[in-house]
């Protein structure tokens, strides 16, 4: 699998989620996700070429000087069905509703932009079970906090700025946090502060096992503005996060729940053994990619987290090399997966020459 681009920004550009199950490969286009079902099988050898169709901070549009193709020793990979997910105004509410009418007004692509900038909405992906087990959910947040916003504090005596106490139970909940990060609680008597800034200490990802049930509350951790704001009388607290929910196997339905903190650790040459309950990061040669496994395997390289399904979470980074060459990052699917979810956090892309 290969993906090419040809952004002049270092982007948090690909969420890659795969399985066991059918042959259904979603895309999701950065701030309006759709899903793609594929009728032929996955395989370990498919190679898919992709170039992403991007706009730098001018509103030109960038190409990659490679056309899309699709080559494989099986069939052919082909769109059979699109669908669109909501993206639906939370915190703070007036932004969300500011970007459904300005989405409207100036277009989908206008709005991914602004929402980028000023946060406001959360777009729950919901998966069809039979066909992308053990994946059945995938939401991606993105909101701000202001200390200047009237509303905020009028929101919070109704609306609380997070997730109070809610059980679970029978699945995995598995939270990556890319800005902000969150403060958990829960029913066994633990506390876990974790995030994407310096204060979270490389502690980025939460692996929630729910098994037999646990009760927890996850509330945004808004104590400290961006860090351009730091020593501003009017600060922002950016959040953005992807939550992924994993059904467990029977076996595992009644398992002791837990919740484990994973750290970022960058995979050097001389690297050995990976620390457990840490998350790979490798940054390929010329770093124009930067992969990160939070489970599964990425070339040679296994994440910490003992799965108790055959599934991976990998999100790859992807920035422009020198002279406008597109940047190409290759990934061989397990012969065992048959599936594989991209959820695209900007730009857009071409499938089999057909444009998403």
């Amino acid at each position: 699998m290969k993906f090419l681009n040809s952004s002049p920004l270092l982007l948090p550009l690909i969420v890659l989620l795969s399985c066991r199950a059918i042959a259904f490969s979603p895309r999701y286009r950065g701030q309006s996700p759709q899903s793609i079902r594929q009728h032929s099988k996955i395989t370990s050898s498919i190679a898919l070429r992709v170039s992403n169709d991007l706009v730098d901070s001018s509103g030109s549009k960038i190409s990659s000087s490679n056309g899309p193709g699709v080559s494989h020793n099986s069939s052919s990979r082909k769109i059979a069905r699109i669908h669109k997910f909501a993206r639906l105004p939370v915190w703070p509410v007036w932004q969300g509703v500011f970007l459904f009418f300005a989405s409207k007004l100036f277009g989908q692509q206008v709005a991914a932009q602004w929402e980028d900038s000023i946060g406001g909405r959360v777009c729950p992906n919901f998966f069809s079970p039979i066909e992308t087990s053990p994946f059945v959910l995938m939401v991606h947040h993105r909101h701000a906090f202001m200390n200047w916003d009237p509303i905020r504090y009028i929101q919070q005596t109704f609306f609380p700025e997070g997730f109070p106490a809610h059980p679970h139970r029978g699945f995995i909940t598995v939270t990556y946090c890319l800005k902000g990060g969150m403060i958990h609680r829960d029913s066994l008597g633990i506390k876990q502060i974790y995030g994407a800034e310096e204060r979270h200490g490389g502690r980025h990802v939460q692996w929630l096992t729910a098994g037999a049930g646990i009760q927890h509350e996850e509330m945004w951790d808004v104590r400290e503005p961006d860090a351009k704001d730091k020593g501003s009388f009017l600060w922002t607290s950016s959040q953005e996060l992807y939550q992924i929910w994993l059904n467990l196997p029977a076996a595992y339905k009644m398992s002791a729940p837990g919740a484990d903190m994973l750290e970022a650790y960058a995979v050097k040459e001389n690297s050995s053994a990976i620390p457990t309950g840490s998350t790979p990061i490798i940054t390929s040669m010329d770093e124009s990619t930067i992969t990160t496994i939070v489970c599964g395997e990425y070339n040679g390289v296994k994440a910490s987290v003992e799965c108790p399904t055959d599934a991976s979470i990998i999100r790859v980074q992807l920035k422009k090399k020198e002279r406008n060459s597109p940047t190409v990052w290759t990934h061989n699917l397990p012969p065992s997966h048959k599936t594989a979810i991209l959820y695209i956090r900007k730009g857009s892309i071409d499938v089999d020459g057909e444009h998403i």
